[in-house]
């Protein structure tokens, strides 16, 4: 459940977990039964470009920020939103469907989302414990 918490909050607010890249690429042996001989620190070299192996992900544009009426608009009905949340799984849903409105909003009322949302976090899991 904690974990179910924290994504969300992740989500809300627009951390993603991230791979080591600064871990050195691991490769087995060629197929001919040797290794390659260029050398980077005690692994040797697959000859492929750094990078953890995925293909590169291209991101859509960012949203279009709202102007100040419409980012109070969305920001009332994220809060409202917020209130109504009952559980850590609904809370992890809302999020997740809930990051482009607020990504649009203004900074401050962006904020405000992500502030009242860890408080209605913080309230779910202190009701679950108890």
């Amino acid at each position: 459940m904690g974990a179910a918490l924290t994504y969300a909050l992740f989500t809300l607010v627009g951390i993603a977990g991230e791979d080591d890249l600064d871990a050195p690429d691991l490769s087995a042996p060629s197929p001919s039964g040797s290794a390659s001989t260029s050398v980077v620190g005690p692994f040797p070299s697959s000859g492929k470009k750094p990078g953890n192996g995925r293909a590169a992900v291209t991101a859509e544009p960012p949203p279009t920020p709202l102007n100040w009426a419409q980012s109070a608009k969305v920001r009332d009905r994220l809060l409202s939103e917020i209130e109504d949340l009952t559980s850590s799984d609904g809370a992890a849903d809302w999020a997740r469907g809930a990051i482009v409105a607020k990504n649009t909003s203004v900074e401050v009322d962006a904020k405000k989302v992500e502030d009242a949302f860890e408080r209605k976090i913080s309230t779910l899991v202190a009701v679950a414990a108890a």
